[in-house]
């Protein structure tokens, strides 16, 4: 990754998609993928680590007194 690229995905808070470009690139060079989808593949991941992080941020918020999930919440509980 050239320098300038590192710098402006940083710049624009692209940080997931610093992360796994050069095994993106990797992978892309290897499977014959064309740029759009190399591109595509940067930019889902993006989105899929602002939505994660999106919803660990609000879960952080909500002061919850403990973490449930469906398996583990006790519905029995009165």
């Amino acid at each position: 990754m050239s320098e300038e690229l590192g710098q402006l995905l940083k710049n624009l808070k692209l940080r997931r998609m610093l992360e796994i470009y050069e095994e993106q690139l990797r992978a892309a060079e290897k499977q014959d993928v064309s740029y759009s989808e190399f591109l595509t593949r940067l930019l889902r991941a993006q989105w899929h680590h602002r939505q994660e992080t999106a919803l660990e941020y609000r879960i952080r918020r909500a002061n919850l007194p403990e973490r449930w999930a469906l398996e583990t919440f006790p519905f029995n509980r009165k």
